[in-house]
């Protein structure tokens, strides 16, 4: 249940229940002993006789709009199961009833079940039976109505996303009547398999945050922490109005998700600036833990005693992203995560005649080599420049989830934010500031600025290969982005690799350029002698990153797509990899003809046998695979009878039988007709069959056993007849059937040849 239990009102307090029966078991006033919250620590409340289908009711006296109804099972786990096959019913009148889906039926460990019916429904009675012949015995029944209507702030990324969709949730419960600010906080983010870093001391990464009773106080938990199963990545509030009907306000029947884009930014009738201010107020409306609220009194003192002067953050986007596993996936991530420390250096020059500078970022290290380069270089002496490690050493200690509390909050107290401007973690700080701070890098330079600056500045820091190595990837997007020549953007990429030999990304994106020059000769080898022996080199193409992202599909599966387009015997390695794709995408048929294109080439090939056998296993799997489903579900004959059953091979069969008699003759082409509307019936019957179930699909002809023996029936008088019967039908407008009588003649000529 969504509800928290000071949000809904039991319903049948004080009201009147029944049962079918009764047994020896029961007690005084036995049924309404489940709805008396007086009645605890009890085995059972009340206990039916042995009958078929025993039940129990409650009359509510009125009609009410039902939220849930939670049954609290009897107490003895031998007996429990018993009440799995619990039937449960609502009505009006007490005469026409309606049964509630099982499906709807939450069990926790057979103690609770719930039934969310979340308004779906109203009704005076509901009824609970047994499906089966037995006693009835629960302990509890409880039939609830919300309070409130919900606008939730859950997310199960990281701070600065998580603080931002819980501030928007305050500020828009705060203008709605009947609605109440909840939220929901996961330990840990849905993200950390995603996002490990080797070798992670100085780093912060995204996935290290505090966990609830350490960030919130005891207070605000209770009155507004749901469960953490209700989150979502959706934004309900997007074109939104406070002058819309409360009804635009329950998306989700018990209301709305707000999202990562705040209501200063989505919603309609609002002034940006005055929805920033109360968003600001709205977060200093949050009741903080002990530890919080002393990092928020440090901040504090670090900007009145150590700076004391307007300053401006730089904040480095990198971490995972560039030290991580999610450095594989640069083309999801490095426009909306990483800002180059190339770009920072001429950010800093552009603003150290007027203003402090501030970095901060969750690669520690690097910040304090920035910090100490843009010291050594700066030309007004009185400018402080700090990296928030400097800022804290000494003074504080804080763990990584403690520093990233500390560092949101330090980021509201800047005068600008220089960013990726995706980022929610300086997106957030403007919320908490109540004024706009964040300054997006790509709205101050263009592409092409950029290119030169990250070109012109990357080897002036010592901050490690695997920087540099993602910033000549970012060289060569720009390259590409920029219609630089082909050559331009490979020799970006080599650098890269050069950097980074690990990640395989590097080796995908060089295939791709390859692609542009249509040079398969050179990609074929490439695979061959860089690539497919690599063992985590299909992952870069094919792996986690880049198959749980929906929004990014259409660009993966386009680069994956090209080695299906160009699978070909002559390139055995680009068909492993469209088999490969294949397999993946579990269209076994086309995994089994490209694996043979490459087998043809080179039948010895250890990977390629090894994929064939990964095929044919499932192939072969009677209870998993496609062509073994087809061999129960339509018979998949052979080759030949797929050959003989062509439209051609028919016509041009029944030509050659009845052109031996004049009748024969004379019937023909009523006898071509009903061939013709026969086989398009055959074939509409055949498409509605694959299009309810895709895996009675017909494999592909060259994966049967027969193939090349089939192949041989297209040289028959019957099939060429047939097809080019077909073709002057096709033509007939330019003379098709007069050139058909010559191709007879001659079809004729070479078969007595």
């Amino acid at each position: 249940m969504i509800w928290k239990e000071e949000d809904v009102i039991d319903l049948t307090k004080g009201k009147k229940a029944f049962q079918s029966s009764i047994s020896k078991w029961s007690h005084i006033d036995d049924a309404n002993r489940a709805i008396d919250p007086n009645i605890n620590g009890v085995n059972f409340a009340f206990h039916t006789g042995l009958e078929d289908k025993p039940y129990w009711m409650v009359d509510l006296e009125t009609i009410e709009p039902i939220d849930c109804i939670r049954i609290t099972n009897r107490a003895e786990l031998k007996h429990q199961k018993i009440n799995q096959n619990l039937s449960v019913e609502c009505s009006l009148d007490g005469i026409v009833w309606t049964k509630l889906d099982p499906n709807m039926y939450e069990w926790n460990n057979l103690d609770v079940l719930e039934i969310n019916v979340l308004q779906s429904l109203s009704a005076r009675y509901v009824k609970i039976s047994l499906n089966v012949k037995g006693h009835l015995v629960l302990k509890k029944v409880e039939v609830l109505k919300r309070k409130y209507h919900y606008i939730a702030g859950s997310r199960a990324d990281a701070l600065g996303m998580r603080l931002s969709v819980l501030i928007s949730a305050i500020y828009v419960a705060k203008h709605l009547d009947g609605f109440k600010f909840v939220f929901s906080w996961m330990e840990g983010t849905n993200d950390d398999h995603r996002g490990a870093v080797n070798n992670s001391t100085n780093f912060s990464s995204c996935g290290e945050i505090l966990r609830a009773n350490e960030i919130f106080s005891e207070e605000f938990l209770k009155k507004h922490q749901i469960s953490s199963k209700y989150r979502s990545h959706g934004n309900d509030i997007i074109n939104l109005s406070f002058n819309d009907s409360k009804g635009k306000f329950l998306q989700r029947k018990w209301g709305i998700f707000t999202g990562k884009i705040g209501p200063h930014k989505c919603m309609r009738d609002i002034v940006p600036e005055e929805v920033l201010c109360e968003l600001k107020e709205c977060y200093q409306s949050i009741q903080w833990s002990y530890k919080c609220k002393q990092i928020i009194q440090e901040v504090e003192q670090i900007c009145n005693e150590i700076i004391a002067d307007d300053f401006v953050i730089l904040h480095m986007r990198g971490g995972e992203v560039v030290l991580g596993d999610f450095k594989v996936a640069p083309w999801l991530w490095a426009n909306t995560k990483h800002f180059p420390y190339e770009v920072a250096i001429e950010i800093a020059k552009m603003e150290w005649s007027n203003n402090n500078i501030v970095i901060a970022g969750q690669d520690f290290t690097s910040n304090q080599i920035l910090e100490n380069y843009l010291n050594k270089i700066k030309p007004n002496k009185d400018i402080k420049i700090y990296s928030i490690d400097s800022l804290i050493k000494d003074r504080y200690n804080y763990t990584n989830p403690e520093r990233s509390f500390f560092d949101i909050n330090f980021l509201s107290k800047a005068k600008k934010i220089y960013a990726t401007g995706a980022s929610m973690f300086s997106n957030v700080a403007s919320m908490m500031a109540g004024k706009e701070l964040t300054h997006s890098f790509y709205d101050i330079y263009s592409d092409e600025e950029l290119y030169n600056i990250i070109q012109k500045n990357i080897n002036y820091l010592e901050i490690g290969n695997l920087h540099r190595a993602y910033c000549y990837y970012r060289l060569y997007d720009f390259a590409i982005k920029l219609n630089m020549p082909l050559q331009v953007a490979q020799d970006w990429l080599y650098k890269a690799m050069q950097e980074d030999n690990d990640n395989d990304w590097y080796r995908i994106a060089i295939i791709d350029t390859f692609f542009k020059e249509k040079d398969l000769k050179k990609i074929d080898l490439y695979l061959k002698t860089d690539c497919i022996y690599r063992e985590k080199f299909f992952e870069a193409i094919y792996g986690p990153h880049n198959t749980m992202n929906k929004w990014c599909f259409k660009y993966y599966d386009s680069l994956r797509d090209k080695y299906l387009k160009y699978a070909d015997t002559k390139y055995p390695y680009i068909s492993y990899m469209a088999a490969k794709i294949s397999f993946c995408r579990k269209n076994i048929s086309d995994a089994l003809k490209y694996i043979k294109y490459s087998l043809a080439k080179d039948p010895s090939n250890k990977f390629f046998l090894s994929l064939y056998a990964e095929i044919k296993s499932k192939i072969d799997d009677k209870n998993d695979t496609p062509i073994a489903k087809l061999k129960t579900d339509i018979n998949i004959g052979t080759a030949k009878e797929r050959i003989t059953n062509t439209l051609s091979y028919k016509l041009g069969q029944a030509m050659i039988k009845n052109s031996n008699s004049v009748i024969g003759y004379i019937k023909m082409p009523f006898i071509l007709n009903n061939i013709r509307i026969n086989h398009a019936k055959e074939k509409i019957a055949y498409h509605n069959k694959i299009k309810n179930n895709l895996n009675l699909k017909l494999p592909s002809l060259d994966s049967y056993s027969d193939y090349t023996e089939a192949l041989k029936l297209k040289n028959h008088l019957s099939y060429k007849l047939g097809e080019a019967l077909i073709d002057a039908s096709k033509n007939w407008y330019k003379g098709g059937y007069i050139k058909f009588l010559f191709k007879i003649n001659k079809l004729k000529t070479n078969k007595e040849k």
